[in-house]
């Protein structure tokens, strides 16, 4: 009969695995950090967990307000000026742009989507 080693079941060791692991490495989860100033600059929030290819709104106090985007590690995104990722959109690649404005996009983005790189 098998004897269940220590205190750790099976499940819970692969339970801990699974939340150990870094939200933007699981496949097809992706994560971006939306700032209100250039440069990274906060006030921030950072949409973590996000299912790829999903459109996501801004929130208020950040809706129309940002001004730099950081997508976490081997994530890339498209924000978008309306609701529902429609309208013009902008492709944000796995480094950032930590200034919106020399892409004519400051305070422009209502919606966005991400998407492993």
């Amino acid at each position: 009969m098998w004897k269940q080693p220590g205190f750790f079941s099976p499940l819970a060791l692969i339970a801990f695995i699974t939340c150990a692991a870094p939200i933007a490495m699981v496949k097809g989860v992706t994560s971006v950090q939306l700032c209100i100033n250039p440069f990274y600059q906060g006030p921030c929030t950072n949409e973590i967990g996000l299912n790829a290819g999903n459109c996501r709104h801004v929130l208020p106090p950040y809706v129309g307000q940002i001004s730099s985007v950081l997508p976490w590690a081997g994530t890339q995104c498209i924000l978008y000026t309306d609701p529902g990722c429609i309208g013009s959109g902008l492709v944000v690649p796995s480094i950032g742009i930590p200034d919106l404005s020399a892409f004519g996009w400051n305070d422009r983005t209502v919606s966005f989507t991400c998407f492993p790189a």
